[in-house]
Parts: C-alpha cells; structure tokens; sequence
C-alpha cells in the first residue's frame, strides 16, 4: 500500500511535542524521587501529602501532554466536565474550563452583575450592595454609588480600593457585600482574564449563560437546555487549532490512597508554536 509522506512540518511538530512530553514527565519522576526522599524523612503525614501533591503534578502534566498534541478526549473536557484517572495509586481529577465560557467580570454592566449575584443566590438588598460595591471597586473616581463603597468605608479595614480591573477571583472577597461562600459560589463561572472575551456559549455552563442572558439571544437557551440536559457543550473542538491562543483553565484535585490531598490551578494558553506550545498564564 502506498503511503502519503508526511509534511515535514507536521513531523516536525510531532516531534518536539514528544520531546516536549518526555522532558515534562522526566522532570515529574524526578520530583517525586526527590521530594518523597524529604518526606520520608520529616514522617508518614508529609509522605501522604508529597503523594497527593505530586500525583497532582502528574495530572497536569498529562492534560498540557493532551492539549499540545490536540487529542480530542482531552479538548472535549473544555466544557468543564471532570475526568477521573489513577497514577501511582492516587485518584486524580481533573478539570479543563475555556476561560471564555465564563463571566469576564472585569467586562460587564450592571445588568449582568446582578443575574451573576443572582446565580450566586444573592437576594435584592445583598445585590444591589454587592452590585453598586463591585462598579465602585472598579470605576476610576471616590463617589459611591447608593449602595456601594469607597475608600473611606474600606480605610478602617486597611484595604485601598483598586479603581481598576480586578487581578484575581479571590480579590473579590475584598469588596463590601461579597463574603467568602459569595466568592466560592462565583468562583467556578466568572474569570478576570482579559483575553476571556467574547464570550463563548458552547463552553459555558447554566451559570454563565443565565448571567450573560439575552445579550447573546437564543443560543443563550439552546444552550442551558443542553446543559441542563446533561449533554456535552464543547462542540467543535475536533480541531484542535480552535483553542490556540484562549486561556484554559486546569483544575486538578489528587488523593493519595492513605488519604493525603492536593489541588493545583493554573490557566494556560497554547501558542501553536513546536518550540513553545503553551505558556502559563496564572496559577492560583
């Protein structure tokens, strides 16, 4: 049978992603090596902790290992659905989000603050604080909206109002009226990535959705139902080139057998280039 050669530049790529991979999974054995020798040393809690930890490691090397060599099991997951797998004996979840199927918070108005607080089962007097505290926290003057904050309410906690874009999800439980259950509930549909727009409804899960509302119209509804039916909404990800240059975010939570436990975050962006395939935006 006659073969088709293969674009030497293709080859080339394949080649440098397994370079790549080996050289990821090498580092990864050998911190395992040497930091369970340490553990063993301090006593059993820390050696069930470095298990955990580096299991966890271990699943974040697999998923970049996936997404730079654009395996379609691995880009499924941008909807957010987990994947469960074993290394070492450890049970390792991992999570993959399309950082654009999410709220860009630093990106939106009033009316798509209070149908986030809203997810985040917030009622009318705690949102109109949260809502008006969050524009105040954000916007470039010192006058307060009716129901917000600025500097002289926050002056006795030590705090200084950015004026500016949010750096992180956690910097929300600075701001009056977002409490830390407020921030956890946020937390898995709302991202400060500048880069996490437009949004992108076919990764996005109720959450999102319902809080963008009809500014993206019937897809908006077409989509919840696929959620809420339980369907799959990371539709086209086949091609693997959809995904270079978006901020993903990587969850993973490993358990060690004698129970010790790691999470790990960080989001990353895929480049496209053999040299260097993704870089590492943030971790958490």
């Amino acid at each position: 049978m006659k073969m088709t050669p293969r674009d030497p530049e293709e080859r080339g790529y394949a080649l440098i992603a397994a370079v790549a991979s080996i050289a990821v999974f090498a580092a990864v054995s050998l911190a395992i090596i040497s930091a369970t020798r340490i553990d063993i040393a301090k006593g059993g809690g820390e050696v069930s902790s470095a298990r955990a930890r580096l299991a966890a490691e271990a699943g974040v090397a697999i998923t970049l290992h996936g997404l730079i060599n654009r395996d379609t099991a691995t880009l499924a997951l941008l909807d957010g659905r987990a994947k469960e797998l074993e290394f070492a004996g450890s049970r390792v979840v991992i999570t993959l989000i399309d950082e654009r199927g999410k709220v860009a918070i630093n990106k939106i108005e009033a009316p798509v603050i209070e149908r986030m607080l809203n997810e985040a089962g917030l009622d009318s007097s705690q949102m109109a604080i949260a809502r008006d505290s969050l524009l105040d926290w954000q916007d470039e003057d010192d006058e307060a909206l009716p129901n917000g904050a600025e500097a002289p309410f926050y002056a006795k906690r030590g705090i200084t109002p950015r004026n500016g874009y949010l750096q992180s999800v956690d910097e929300l439980g600075l701001i009056r009226g977002f409490t830390p259950e407020i921030v956890n509930r946020l937390r898995p549909f709302v991202t400060v990535e500048p880069d996490a727009v437009p949004f992108n409804p076919r990764t996005a899960g109720a959450s999102a959705l319902a809080a963008i509302g009809d500014s993206i119209g019937a897809v908006v509804e077409i989509e919840r139902k696929r959620e809420s039916a339980g369907q799959r909404t990371a539709i086209g990800f086949a091609d693997g080139t959809r995904s270079i240059g978006w901020p993903i975010a990587i969850s993973v939570e490993a358990t060690s057998r004698d129970r010790g436990r790691y999470h790990l975050d960080l989001i990353v962006e895929l480049t496209g280039k053999p040299a260097h395939p993704y870089i590492i935006r943030r971790t958490n």
